[in-house]
């Protein structure tokens, strides 16, 4: 599988994934990604500020991520909680999403170690991510990935709360 930075001719199959995930996430009850985010805007942005990730083979699109480096503001305040590595630069997994055709099959695992490598190669010191309170699955590959919890954020977008979790690099 191959990991590379998003261009703009992936925008099709990138929305039909985060469609499936919507879709997905829809039937789990739970209403992350509901309001219309991401749509096809938002991961334009992201492909423009190259910060989007497909993951291929065979030249097919399996998933995408994007991957942010510095400060979000959303971050800024954590409750009940704090971040482990405060004051250093960090790198940020948002917009995961994996093709419905492969959910299951060990994506999850090769996402997050992609986006490890690549924060590594950035000089980052620590990678966070955040999640929808009750997105159970989504939280269960976070811990087992090594994440550690933080607390909780409420997104500078529309006030929503989100968990967050950091892990050392």
């Amino acid at each position: 599988m191959k990991v590379r930075k998003a261009i703009i001719k992936d925008i099709d199959a990138i929305m039909k994934i985060i469609e499936e995930a919507k879709a997905f996430l829809k039937e789990q009850g739970i209403d992350q990604w509901q309001n219309g985010s991401p749509n096809n805007e938002i991961i334009l942005n992201d492909i423009k500020k190259e910060q989007g990730y497909v993951f291929e083979e065979n030249k097919e699109i399996l998933a995408y991520m994007a991957l942010c480096y510095g400060e979000d503001e959303s971050y800024h305040i954590v409750y009940d909680g704090e971040w482990q590595c405060p004051n250093v630069i960090y790198g940020t997994i948002h917009r995961t999403a994996i093709s419905s055709s492969y959910r299951g099959k060990g994506m999850a695992r090769s996402l997050f170690q992609a986006a490890e490598d690549l924060c590594v190669n950035e000089s980052m010191e620590s990678i966070r991510i955040d999640t929808h309170p009750n997105n159970e699955l989504m939280k269960h590959l976070i811990i087992r990935e090594g994440y550690q919890p933080c607390g909780y954020i409420l997104l500078q977008q529309d006030g929503t709360k989100r968990l967050v979790y950091e892990k050392k690099l």
